[in-house]
């Protein structure tokens, strides 16, 4: 009797620990998805500070907590995983391609300025 309740024991353990570490592993990919769904909505409303923060979760997301599951991800997990990291590039691409535009736009009205500023200027004639 006591070599069965040791057997029942165990099972139940070694199921309550895969059950576990599944639940977890689906967590994660789960609260990564969520981060880049709301950071696809909130993204256009970002500030500098918003963006530190958001490469610091993303950086913590895609490494510290990647390296914890990586090895027991199916290939489907992986692959999402790799889907999600792909659309956070992008969003931080696009953000960059925001960020110089409104530098060169910057630029051109300086540069606009300056050379009114030039051509009104009755002196240098």
């Amino acid at each position: 009797m006591l070599k069965f309740a040791t057997i029942i024991f165990l099972l139940f353990f070694t199921v309550t620990l895969f059950s576990c570490e599944s639940y977890q592993r689906n967590n994660y990919v789960s609260n990564f998805d969520h981060f880049i769904d709301n950071l696809e909505t909130k993204s256009t409303t970002y500030n500098d500070k918003d963006w530190q923060d958001a490469d610091n979760e993303f950086k913590n997301l895609s490494e510290i907590e990647y390296d914890k599951y990586k090895t027991n991800l199916t290939e489907d997990q992986n692959s999402k995983i790799n889907d999600l990291k792909g659309k956070y590039y992008a969003l931080r691409i696009k953000q960059g391609i925001k960020e110089f535009g409104k530098g060169l736009k910057n630029s051109l009205e300086q540069i606009n300025s300056v050379t009114k500023e030039i051509a009104s200027d009755s002196t240098i004639k």
